[in-house]
């Protein structure tokens, strides 16, 4: 028995001399290497498209004024590019009209075009009081079909882009009565473009930069 405290005591003294013996710590299991992940798709990218139909630069144009000898219910006069309110470059196209018994004043363009490459029929207007409002028509096809848009307002007094959607069904049209509800069929095969103001008084309008573009003007 004495034998066996002595040895007690000789091992206290050992742990006692040597310090606190701090119990082995296990290494963690290694981790796998990430997966591999697959590369984020890029972004699209948004490709506006503009085309320029007439910006009136020329020394003369070929655009007329549909008196009644071309349309039954035309007022208009007379049309004479101008350097005025032009919205891009030097030169405008100013419509001369009258106010009388007939609706509306028709200015037209007959040419060949292929307006199926944008979407929208876009152009800049200088109204000084004189329009009520302005709109579009398109002959098309073999059958040279007219298709016309309603009227939209113009702000007076300073330039502003009026936009129509070529692709939307709001056209009217011997096919649908005369109703809007029709959309333009053969946009690759366009004869004549024409330019409608309804007055509020006999007078004038400018228009410059007719275009085709991908995206309707920005607020």
């Amino acid at each position: 028995m004495r034998t066996q405290g002595l040895f007690v005591l000789l091992v206290l003294i050992l742990v006692s001399a040597c310090g606190t013996v701090a119990p082995s710590q296990a290494q963690p299991p290694a981790l796998p290497p990430p997966l591999p992940t697959e590369p984020a798709p890029p972004t699209p990218t948004i490709v506006l498209v503009s085309f320029s139909i007439d910006d009136f630069e020329g020394s003369e144009t070929a655009w007329k004024a549909g008196t009644v000898t071309d349309f039954s219910d035309s007022s208009a006069i007379s049309v004479a590019l101008t350097t005025e309110h032009a919205s891009q470059d030097v030169q405008a196209l100013q419509l001369n009209f009258d106010q009388n018994d007939m609706p509306k004043a028709i200015f037209f363009l007959d040419q060949q075009l292929d307006l199926s490459q944008a979407r929208f029929l876009q152009f800049d207007v200088y109204n000084p009081g004189a329009v009520d409002g302005m709109g579009i028509a398109l002959t098309t096809g073999a059958d040279s079909v007219w298709y016309e848009s309603d009227s939209y307002p113009v702000a007076k007094g300073n330039i502003v882009p009026l936009s129509f959607d070529l692709a939307a069904s709001i056209y009217k049209a011997a096919s649908t009565n005369w109703e809007f509800r029709a959309s333009i069929p053969d946009l690759n095969n366009v004869h004549r473009l024409a330019i409608i103001i309804y007055p509020a008084r006999s007078g004038s309008a400018i228009v410059d930069a007719i275009r085709l573009n991908s995206a309707p003007p920005g607020p």
